[in-house]
């Protein structure tokens, strides 16, 4: 009998990465054909859902982004849409049309993936950060050495002030937006969500908390935003910038916004009926490398703000390696088996693993776990997994 028998076995491809590697026999997923083939071969090895990774809506144009050093890579976005003709508007849609094709055509979901987290950051952060010059080798065999980070978001360039702030006021966290302003969620809602649920035959829509961000020195250095201050004192008589306070009451603050910011893309997800997971890490505060601000995971699952739940999913970061993230202390296992699992069975809400942070006999192990309801395959590695997965049945 299959140790996967009844899951639901997610590829995910981060599309800008797989347009510079390698899959198989092809360099790269810039033609139809190869897109096509990969999905092919994935249904053929029981994937039936695909994580769809996509880039801004309109692609990487000029008034979503301001680009470092790094314009020769996203170069190959422009080109790739050109092998994709009408498929690929490149100025007005983010290439979706073909994989959502080729995902049904055999018999797949396919759900657009984004992180709101990874807005990136302004020239000179990479030298600011301490994190060295890195190569970077195109297809075409050309290398670039990028002394900056590869692009801002330029509505954190335009609006400093919705970036996380320190205790000082005076140094942001580039590229995370704190969620207590109403205008820093309703540009990632505008721009980085909505889009995909309105203009794409989707089956659903997958918000990541990962990040490439800039590193903060440690894990509760930001996140003292005015609305955040205020908010504090209204409620405990404190002024976090200036006095000692409660930093799990400070934490579980920051945290009503990032619930209040899932229930709005709940709302939207409803509104186009779509289907929303959402992929965070294990435990009840965000991590690294972004902050130690709470997730009320338990809330979203009982009040059915998502459908689906993905746990042990981090990001990494450029610079100095940081301090003092909070994690759950547990295996995977142990929390799959005794706080996930027996918390969801009441509810109508789906608990996935991602392979990337497993070896894989850890991995088969959670794969015959009754309480998951389905495994995420990363792209670096999907034959070796599925491969697994497939011959251990």
């Amino acid at each position: 009998m299959s140790t996967t028998k009844g899951k639901i076995i997610t590829g995910a491809v981060s599309y800008g990465d797989r347009l510079q590697e390698n899959w198989d026999e092809d360099l790269g997923l810039n033609t139809p054909d190869k897109v096509d083939r990969m999905f092919r071969q994935w249904a053929e090895n029981g994937v039936n859902r695909i994580q769809w990774r996509v880039g801004p809506h309109g692609g990487w144009s000029r008034t979503n982004h301001i680009y470092g050093d790094s314009i020769h890579y996203f170069q190959l976005w422009v080109d790739a849409a050109t092998n994709f003709g009408d498929w690929w508007n490149y100025e007005e849609e983010c290439g979706l049309r073909w994989p959502i094709e080729c995902a049904h055509k055999y018999g797949m979901e396919i759900y657009a993936r984004t992180d709101p987290f990874n807005l990136g950051a302004p020239p000179g952060a990479r030298e600011e950060s301490g994190a060295p010059p890195f190569k970077l080798k195109l297809p075409n065999g050309a290398t670039y050495l990028l002394k900056d980070f590869a692009y801002y978001s330029r509505f954190c360039a335009d609006h400093p002030e919705y970036e996380a702030l320190d205790r000082t006021g005076k140094h942001r966290h580039y590229g995370i937006l704190e969620l207590a302003y109403p205008e820093a969620r309703n540009y990632l809602l505008d721009n980085h969500i909505e889009p995909y649920l309105k203009h794409y035959d989707i089956d659903g829509f997958c918000m990541d908390t990962r990040t490439e961000c800039i590193s903060p020195l440690h894990a509760d250095r930001f996140g003292f935003n005015e609305p955040i201050v205020e908010e504090y004192q209204r409620r405990y008589g404190v002024n976090i910038r200036e006095s000692d306070f409660d930093l799990e009451a400070w934490r579980s603050l920051r945290g009503e916004y990032f619930t209040l910011f899932v229930r709005e893309i709940s709302e939207l997800a409803k509104k186009y009926k779509k289907k929303f997971t959402l992929l965070t890490e294990r435990g009840d505060h965000l991590g690294f490398p972004i902050s130690n601000m709470a997730i009320d995971w338990r809330t979203w699952v009982k009040e059915g703000l998502i459908d689906d739940l993905g746990i042990d999913i981090r990001g990494w970061c450029w610079g100095r390696q940081p301090y003092g993230f909070i994690t759950s202390p547990n295996p995977v296992e142990k929390d799959v088996k005794e706080v996930y699992g027996p918390f969801m069975k009441e509810y109508n809400t789906g608990l996935f693993v991602d392979d990337h942070y497993h070896d894989g006999e850890t991995f088969l192990r959670l794969a015959q776990m009754a309480e998951l309801k389905g495994l995420i395959i990363v792209p670096w590695t999907p034959r070796e997994r599925i491969d697994q997965l497939k011959y251990s049945r």
